[in-house]
């Protein structure tokens, strides 16, 4: 469903009637993200974004970018300082994402432009899953909204008690973009604003934590 719904925003952007002022494009990329804070060990691994693009220009020099993006957030593995989860790791997140900036551009020799971005940006947590380790090395898949703990039998009875991420999130981020007439390439980072979760289902320990991430784009606009 979500991915008809983001085909229809698709079809919407691309039939707005573009003008000198507007331009709409395709962008996609790749992150590195980093939810966890309390970790011992963290391994990070690589995400993706895919979506559309628009610039609105001002003037010559001041715009406006908005995008709406289809994210997979993905880190590999944690062993965690305290608590009755041990590690986790295959962690999967899906999230559509809307990040807004504010545009400085500053021409460059051979038709170039150095594009300095800084903004908001607004994202939904679509799904989630980790694969949960306990204190004595067996793990269960943990998918978020299915269940708030993990059950097990050996060596005794015990629970793991997971509350559930913030599911709705809210970043700003900072970005610089090379760009020509129809490509551009821009490394970004987004630092989390609001808590990813206070006693997050993925960690243990009651710290705040919060979603950060960096990475690069290309886009093309038409």
């Amino acid at each position: 469903m979500k991915r008809l719904i983001f085909l229809v925003l698709c079809v919407i952007s691309f039939g707005v009637s573009a003008s000198a002022q507007l331009r709409i494009g395709v962008t996609a990329g790749m992150d590195v993200n980093f939810p966890v804070s309390d970790a011992l060990y963290q391994c990070p691994a690589p995400g993706y974004s895919v979506g559309i693009v628009g610039v609105y220009s001002f003037t010559e020099s001041l715009g406006v970018k908005l995008e709406i993006l289809d994210s997979d957030i993905r880190y590999g593995y944690a062993k965690l300082s305290s608590g009755d989860i041990g590690a986790i790791s295959q962690c999967k997140m899906n999230i559509i994402s809307i990040p807004v900036q504010g545009v400085w551009r500053m021409p460059l020799p051979d038709g170039l432009y150095l594009n300095f971005g800084l903004g908001l940006q607004y994202s939904r947590l679509l799904s989630a899953s980790a694969f949960i380790w306990d204190q004595y090395g067996q793990g269960e898949q943990w998918e978020m909204n299915t269940d708030d703990s993990i059950h097990f039998d050996y060596p005794e009875y015990h629970t793991l008690n997971l509350n559930r991420v913030n599911e709705n999130l809210y970043s700003g981020i900072a970005s610089i973009e090379i760009s020509s007439e129809h490509f551009g390439t821009t490394l970004f980072f987004c630092k989390g604003i609001n808590s990813f979760a206070t006693a997050t289902p993925l960690v243990s320990g009651q710290q705040a934590k919060k979603l950060d991430k960096f990475g690069v784009k290309l886009s093309y606009l038409f």
